[in-house]
């Protein structure tokens, strides 16, 4: 009878520590499935299909004068990717390193920003097995009211050209867990610094040439933007 019980209790004690494991990783997975640390409060889903872009996995940012445009693109790079397809995020943080300040200055600055807005490595692989994407429906993209007056401080001149792109949005995540399709919804707000060539130094006939091109600076922490 003793052995009885003791089988008994062991196989319960198996089985609660079990449970306890399995719902353990299953928040682990379905937290970082809804956005990881870096995520915000839920908001209610998007009515706001998003525009056309680059589909995820083929990262690179096309060329603008236009700064809101150029924004746009980046926003599109930096969020919209897919976990199932290669180059993992070394891929998105080279193709904003690629427009990013030619001088090499920013360039160290932009890549620690970006990488805080993308999963780490380890979290790329646990992701990709359960197919991951993530894409971002753009709700604005304007130069902050508050820039102006960031500009016309005399006490920090800015380059010619140095503007800033505030996008809000919501970004959406999904992934396969248990053959479903698990998909939440969270607002975004961040900033971007972009030097862009003034008005006077564009060619009279644009071309697809980074040259004639905004380029990324830096960007706000996420969640944290001028507005």
């Amino acid at each position: 009878m003793r052995t009885l019980f003791s089988t008994r209790r062991t196989l319960v004690i198996v089985l609660a520590v079990t449970a306890v494991l399995l719902a353990l990783m299953a928040i682990g997975v379905i937290g970082l499935l809804l956005g990881g640390g870096h995520t915000p409060a839920p908001t209610s889903p998007a009515t706001r299909a998003p525009a056309a872009r680059t589909p995820p996995g083929t990262a690179s940012v096309r060329p603008s004068m236009d700064a809101v445009l150029f924004g746009r693109r980046v926003a599109a790079v930096l969020f919209d990717w897919d976990t199932t397809t290669p180059g993992g995020t070394a891929a998105i943080l080279d193709a904003l390193v690629a427009v990013g300040d030619p001088s090499g200055e920013d360039v160290p600055g932009l890549y620690a920003d970006a990488a805080g807005y993308l999963p780490t490595a380890a979290q790329w692989e646990q992701l990709a097995e359960y197919a991951t994407t993530q894409r971002l429906v753009i709700d604005t993209a304007t130069i902050p009211e508050s820039w102006s007056g960031i500009v016309g401080d005399p006490a920090n001149p800015l380059p010619a050209g140095t503007t800033a792109v505030t996008v809000e949005g919501t970004r959406v995540r999904a992934g396969e867990w248990f053959g479903q399709t698990t998909r939440k919804q969270f607002p975004v707000a961040f900033t971007m610094f972009l030097s862009c060539p003034p008005a006077t130094d564009r060619p009279s006939t644009p071309n697809s040439s980074t040259e004639d091109s905004c380029r990324l600076l830096r960007l706000s922490i996420l969640g944290e933007p001028l507005r």
